[in-house]
């Protein structure tokens, strides 16, 4: 059985000075289970904090691509991977290269 993640992003217009701190907390440790990560829409890897390497967007057949992620104002660390996003009204599909050993 392939047990599969999703880290999803909390988008929140906050006026106010936050720690962020703590919401990270519920993340740290995610590196360890990632076999293959996609910054999705982005023509550039990205590193986060937890060392996780996301590969620029490949491997998708279809969709268009946003960055309205990066004019939010976030909450939580560690969401450079949300400032970007590929999306379609119809289907649209990534092709994961991995094996298993």
């Amino acid at each position: 059985m392939i047990g599969i993640k999703i880290l999803i992003g909390i988008v929140c217009s906050v006026n106010a000075a936050l720690d962020r701190t703590p919401a990270y907390e519920w993340y740290k440790g995610t590196a360890a289970n990632v076999i293959y990560a996609v910054s999705c829409g982005s023509s550039e890897p990205l590193t986060d904090m937890d060392g996780i390497v996301y590969r620029a967007d490949e491997g998708y057949s279809g969709g268009v691509t946003s960055n309205d992620g990066a004019s939010q104002r976030w909450i939580i660390p560690n969401t450079e991977v949300y400032h970007t996003e590929r999306w379609a009204d119809e289907d649209f599909s990534y092709k994961i290269p991995f094996s298993f050993a």
